[in-house]
């Protein structure tokens, strides 16, 4: 009688994004995450990923966002009051009662983002895509949309 032994191979591999209780800082991956009343004023986010996440009342005033991904995430009651997001894909991102009121916006992608009652005045959103987007009830009192689509 033969014994047939088959042995597995378990490969670690590696994480598709880092962890949600890992420390804010730049290209920190909270995709699928949720947070909640967090205070990221000031921070450096540079490239970092909010993808899919939920943000509730995340206060990401005056912080450094370039390039950062925000897809398909849902952004409620939050404040990005003069914020960098140059660069910043907000593509299908849903974000409702939110202050982007002085952020500035350059080069980012709004494309098919949803920010309802949203307040962007005085924002800089020069050569962002809007396409197919919908900004219910949101006020752009100064913004400056120069060359955006």
């Amino acid at each position: 009688m033969r014994t047939l032994f088959c042995a597995v191979l378990i490969v670690a591999a590696p994480a598709l994004h880092a962890a949600c209780n890992d420390a804010a800082g730049p290209k920190v991956d909270w995709s699928g995450c949720s947070k909640e009343r967090l205070i990221l004023k000031d921070k450096d986010l540079q490239e970092a990923k909010f993808v899919r996440a939920i943000l509730l009342g995340v206060n990401f005033a005056s912080a450094n966002l370039t390039r950062a991904s925000f897809a398909s995430a849902e952004i409620n009651h939050a404040s990005f009051r003069d914020a960098q997001l140059d660069g910043a894909s907000f593509e299908k991102a849903v974000a409702v009662r939110s202050t982007f009121s002085g952020a500035r916006f350059d080069g980012a992608n709004l494309e098919k983002a949803e920010l309802h009652r949203s307040l962007l005045n005085r924002a800089s959103l020069k050569g962002v895509n809007l396409s197919k987007g919908d900004f219910g009830r949101s006020v752009f009192d100064g913004a400056d949309l120069t060359g955006a689509t």
